[in-house]
């Protein structure tokens, strides 16, 4: 149930992020990551109006937010729930490119 309230809240700011339309993809990928151990990452991706840095620094800060309507809690509690379980989440951004949220969950055991 998280994982989907985490995917919608991601989805929906993509999408609100390119008022112009653009492109939206979702990517899965099982693997190490800078030579840790075995983890799942989910990306997030639009081509939508991207983030400088000082947006990128207040990204995750409660109450922060670059919509006119936004609460400021929506990222906030995205990088909670990741955080919750396990993971942790990283974020790239290009002003007028797009941006790319990496959800990075460490892989569940193999059973024997």
């Amino acid at each position: 149930r998280e994982l989907r309230e985490l995917l919608i809240n991601l989805l929906l700011n993509a999408i609100e992020a390119m008022d112009h339309g653009g492109t939206l993809t979702v990517a899965t990928e099982v693997g190490a990551h800078d030579e840790g151990p075995q983890s799942v990452t989910i990306a997030v991706t639009d081509t939508g109006r991207g983030l400088d840095a000082d947006e990128l620094g207040k990204l995750f800060e409660p109450l922060y937010t670059t919509k006119q309507k936004g609460t400021g809690l929506g990222l906030t509690i995205v990088s909670r729930l990741v955080e919750q379980n396990g993971g942790h989440t990283d974020v790239t951004s290009v002003k007028g490119e797009g941006t790319t949220f990496f959800l990075r969950f460490p892989s569940p055991e193999e059973e024997s």
